[in-house]
């Protein structure tokens, strides 16, 4: 029987990007929460380091989490 994952990622937005990757993480919620195996996907900004977002990520298993790498917003 397969363990649910929960996944925290640290992402810090280079500076004077803040606002653009904020806009693509909050485009990628919908989505991602729709995904088969996801539990929760949530977006949380650090309020006194703006750069600093946080995605909490839960998942029934590690494969339905592994499907979902790659699909973030483009590098750029």
């Amino acid at each position: 029987m397969s363990q649910p994952l929960t996944v925290i990622a640290t992402l810090i937005a280079k500076a004077g990007h803040e606002a653009d990757l904020e806009k693509c993480l909050r485009g990628i919620l919908e989505p991602t929460r729709a995904e088969a195996g996801c539990l929760g996907y949530d977006l949380h900004q650090d309020l006194e380091h703006s750069a600093s977002f946080y995605m909490i990520e839960r998942w029934t298993d590690d494969r339905s989490e592994e499907r979902r790498v790659g699909k973030e917003c483009p590098r750029g």
